[in-house]
Parts: structure tokens; sequence; C-alpha cells
């Protein structure tokens, strides 16, 4: 049987691993029949939960998930989108910028409502009272069944503060502070559902030729962040110890795959021991 964890007390039934479509495949560098074809095995394979957002590409990435959902059986899937970094803007978390990113983003998704609105990395001081009214509004109208935020910043601890919020998307990895780490601990054990990104992050690996466009964007992001300075902790084994170890993460309800590679997904999905013979939806 495919496993199915419950993102905490949102009751929502969500596969152990997720697909993101962010990066590469909001990109000209991955064909978008590419990613359609990428999404479609993941369904197959039995994931269930997939993250996208405006930001990525200028909307591109959601609407290449809403074509790749169509005609696809929504009330298996679980869609999470975001809002506070709109396509073609700037950060924008008043309520009538919110409202008006779910609504062009529901239009890009070619549905009616979100499963998950995660606002966008916003700062403390962006979460205002007028602001939470709107998110209300918008749970109410059905517009997004569930409320949560994408942090890492100073307004983590809002996710904790607030009932409105009920869903959690963090780092999780071997090279969590010990804060981080915390606030997942707190999240599980408040009932606020947990959605683990960045499980590879400081993964060592052994260096290969680039086989793929994918795999040139990520070695083009590799190279800006060693310009730039590491973004991610230092190597800590290799990134299939690192997704395994994400995977079991006694706080964690679901974890990304961001993947361009068929094999990778696959592999992912039988260390989340998803059914690799489920027939396909």
């Amino acid at each position: 049987m495919t496993p199915v964890r419950t993102l905490g007390r949102t009751g929502l039934p969500v596969s152990p691993l997720g697909f993101g479509v962010t990066g590469p495949h909001a990109s000209p560098v991955v064909p978008r029949q590419d990613t359609i074809t990428l999404i479609h095995q993941a369904i197959d394979l039995g994931l269930t939960l997939f993250d996208t957002g405006p930001a990525y590409g200028d909307g591109e990435a959601e609407s290449r998930l809403g074509e790749a959902l169509a005609g696809r059986d929504r009330s298996r899937l679980i869609i999470a989108t975001k809002a506070g970094i709109p396509a073609r803007g700037q950060r924008d978390f008043s309520p009538d910028g919110i409202t008006a990113s779910l609504d062009a983003s529901l239009s890009r998704l070619g549905t009616g409502h979100a499963d998950i609105l995660l606002l966008h990395g916003p700062h403390s001081n962006e979460l205002t009272p007028d602001l939470f009214e709107a998110l209300a509004r918008i749970e109410s109208a059905g517009k997004a069944r569930h409320i949560g935020l994408c942090t890492r910043g100073d307004a983590t601890a809002a996710v904790l503060a607030h009932d409105l919020f009920d869903v959690l998307m963090a780092p999780c990895h071997s090279g969590l502070s010990q804060t981080e780490a915390d606030i997942l601990d707190r999240a599980h054990t408040a009932g606020i559902g947990v959605i683990g990104i960045e499980a590879m992050a400081g993964a060592g690996g052994r260096w290969r030729w680039p086989h793929s466009r994918g795999d040139l964007w990520y070695l083009a992001r590799a190279a800006l962040q060693t310009v730039k300075g590491p973004a991610a902790p230092p190597a800590r084994g290799n990134p299939q110890d690192a997704m395994s170890a994400a995977l079991a993460h006694p706080h964690v309800d679901s974890v990304l795959s961001l993947t361009t590679r068929g094999t990778h997904l696959a592999e992912n999905a039988r260390r989340a021991g998803l059914d690799r013979t489920r027939a396909p939806s």
C-alpha cells in the first residue's frame, strides 16, 4: 500500500514525498513538456503533494502545473501555492496584494481553490491584523483551504502564535541550527503540518558532468552560491542519505523533491516507500 500521512491538524492526506514545481521547472532551461511529463510520473508513483508559486518564472511554474493536472482527479491531489511575491512584482503582503496574487495563481493553475496558501517569506512586520483578516476571508470563501508560512526568518514564530496558520514549510536537513530544529519540534507538537524543503542542502557528492539542461541549471546555481558565499551548511553525507534522513524526520509530514530527472524521482519515491507499481490515474 502507498503510505499516506496526515498534514498536521489540517487533516489533509499527503504522500511522504512531494514534488516542487519551482527552480528549473520555471525556466526555459527545462522544456515545458519535460516538466509536465515529470509531474505525471510523480502522480503515477503515488505523490499527492505539489508545491509551486507565482514568483517562480513569473507564473510559469504554476502554469505548467495547471496544464499537467488538467483532467486528473483533483480530489486526490494537494496543491500548495504562495503569495507575497507575485508574478512580475515586488514584495506585496498587503491584503489586496495577497488576494490579487491568489486569484491570478488560481487562474494559472486552472482550479477554483488551493489546498494550501503559503505566505512566501514574510517579515514579521508584514504580518498585520489587516492581512490576517484578509487571509481569514480567503479561507472562509473557500479559495484556500488552509493557510501557512514558507519561511526561515523572524516570522517563523508567527505560525505558532496565531491560530490562522496551520502549515509550516521550512528547511529540513542535517545542518539545521538548534533554533531551526526546535521550531520543527514545536510546530509538530502544536499540530501544525510541516513540509520539509532543502532536504539535500549541504549534502556532498561526486561532481559529475551535466547530462541534461536541468543539470546545467543546478550547476549554474551552485556557481552563483560559490560567488555569493555558501548558503547551505557544510557538506554532511551524500544526497541519497540526506533525502532518506529528511523522509525519516519525526516532525516532518512531507518532504519536497525538486529533481528534473525521472530516475531520481523514482528513487526518491522508493525511499519514501511509495508504490512504484501504482496504476496511472
